[in-house]
């Protein structure tokens, strides 16, 4: 009797660690769905091709020099495609998660996941979306929700390629690696007015 209930005993303990790691695992990379119903078709066309660099801060995206231009607004007319390249920047887990809302909503798409951007500082992963749908979009991290979130205005004209609310594209301050082109392109937005893609 006494062996039984130290059998019994045994697998209620390894149950209870099972669970207790699997836990830990899942609020360590969750979430990491890809898809919340909001669908980029295969082969989508555009017109413009835009590079934006993210650094995922849970105090905000970091875009240009550092704590400058937190969560800046975006504005580029349909048809565009963004290159978006997400840097971690902070050791938390973070996602990139748009939707095509002016909120963030359960319709959207997380094109970076917390699997895919480690939490080591300085990993890169780059992920693009077609923005073909006019209107207000949004962009968050799915971990941090009430910092971590911007929006992308898609307009119908064709007058500019991109125009970010800040005056510094990311290739600016201190998370730069010297790239001549992105000073070349930081020119001609400054006196443009629009990232040149």
């Amino acid at each position: 009797m006494a062996e039984r209930t130290f059998s019994q005993g045994m697998i209620f303990g390894i149950v209870i660690i099972v669970l207790m790691f699997g836990g830990l695992y899942y609020m360590l990379s969750a979430p990491t769905s890809l898809n919340g119903g909001l669908l980029e078709p295969s082969n989508t066309p555009y017109t413009h091709t835009i590079n934006v660099t993210l650094y995922a801060n849970a105090l905000g995206w970091d875009y240009g020099i550092k704590g400058d231009h937190t969560n800046p607004t975006f504005n580029i007319t349909a048809g565009t495609r963004i290159v978006f390249t997400v840097i971690e920047d902070d050791t938390a887990p973070h996602t990139l998660t748009i939707a095509d809302s002016p909120s963030e909503s359960s319709t959207h798409l997380t094109l970076v996941t917390t699997s895919q951007l480690t939490q080591i500082i300085g990993h890169k992963v780059v992920a693009s979306y077609v923005f073909n749908k006019v209107g207000t979009w949004t962009y968050w991290c799915e971990i941090h929700t009430t910092t971590m979130v911007g929006k992308i205005n898609v307009i119908a004209s064709a007058n500019t390629s991109a125009i970010p609310n800040c005056n510094s594209p990311h290739s600016a301050g201190p998370h730069s690696q010297n790239n001549n082109l992105d000073s070349f392109f930081q020119f001609l937005l400054d006196i443009s007015g629009a990232i040149i893609a």
